[in-house]
């Protein structure tokens, strides 16, 4: 019995006598294991924009870049310490600091004309990597993009375009060829122009609103990237080649308010697969399709239903869920 009670003592000084050598550096110092982690404070000073959160960062760690906050009537330009350009990706924090929004007036950076009501954007004086349409310019509203306003535009200047909810016009040829570039359309668009955003590769979604009544000759063709269209119930006429080389266009939803679909709006469509439809098969088969349609032709119709219709037929149903997604009644 003593024996073992011997055994058990040495045991135990043996793992003690090894946890104080684990917690020894080489100089035979014990190290202190209860050390906790230093953290400093990151605020963000919008500077009369919208508040953006304080952040907690461990030290000689790195912030992470918030979303871009707003400012009626600016632009926003990035965020600075103590009057440096702060970088999110190389910038350490070492101690507790305030990040300040810089700001450019948006007549510095756009040009527009006016009715003395609204604005409607017509050009930039400055690229920025992210070019945001003003809400408001010079205290006027802006409802509209003007014709080929940023026509041509390369993503080597800049990267993206956003399209705030109050703009509900964009005009002819206003975003063609604007290769490479992304396009983020917040609100409806309400009024299109002709090649409104023909080859705009990268636009991938787009709002349509009540109101509009005809999609455009080439307003969306060469739109590779656009992959369904929802056109809203006042859309009467498809025009010529309105979707033409949409190449990922999966599904279309129309209403039957569509009587004219022009020659060629969806050649080259090929994977367009579903047809989401408001009316009957008669009333689709009643549409006047020119030629070089064939892929919106021969599409899988599914007609709409608001509730649960009876088993049975070869016709697929659908509706929308309470988030607004297409579904299938099965």
């Amino acid at each position: 019995m003593k024996k073992s009670r011997i055994l058990i003592l040495t045991a135990l000084v043996f793992l003690m006598l090894f946890a104080l050598i684990a917690c020894s550096d080489d100089t035979g110092e014990v190290k202190d294991t209860t050390a906790q982690v230093v953290y400093y404070t990151v605020t963000f000073d919008s500077n009369q924009g919208s508040a953006t959160d304080a952040q907690k960062v461990a030290k000689d760690g790195y912030a992470s870049e918030p979303d871009a906050p707003e400012r009626a009537g600016y632009i926003f330009d990035g965020w600075s310490c103590d009057g440096e350009a702060w970088s999110f990706s190389t910038d350490k924090i070492t101690s507790d600091i305030t990040l300040e929004a810089k700001w450019i007036s948006a007549d510095a950076v756009y040009s527009y004309s006016s009715d003395g009501k609204s604005a409607t954007i017509t050009g930039t004086k400055r690229n920025m990597t992210v070019m945001r349409i003003p809400t408001l310019i010079n205290g006027l509203p802006v409802t509209a993009i003007g014709e080929s306003a940023f026509e041509d535009t390369s993503s080597e200047d800049i990267a993206s375009v956003v399209i705030p909810d109050t703009v509900a016009s964009v005009g002819k040829n206003a975003f063609k060829n604007c290769t490479g570039v992304s396009i983020v359309i917040e609100g409806a668009l309400t009024s299109l122009g002709e090649g409104a955003f023909l080859g705009c590769e990268a636009l991938e979604s787009v709002t349509l609103g009540e109101g509009l009544q005809v999609i455009p000759y080439e307003a969306f063709a060469g739109c590779i990237s656009l992959k369904e269209i929802r056109l809203p119930q006042g859309v009467t006429l498809i025009d010529e080649n309105a979707f033409e080389e949409c190449e990922a266009l999966v599904s279309v939803m129309m209403y039957s308010t569509v009587s004219k679909v022009e020659s060629t709006a969806f050649r080259f469509c090929d994977k367009l697969a579903v047809v989401y439809y408001y009316g009957t098969e008669a009333d689709f088969k009643a549409i006047s399709m020119a030629s070089g349609n064939d892929s919106l032709a021969d599409a899988k119709l599914c007609l709409y239903s608001q509730t649960k219709p009876e088993q049975g037929g070869d016709v697929d149903y659908w509706y929308l869920d309470e988030k607004g997604r297409i579904k299938i009644w099965k």
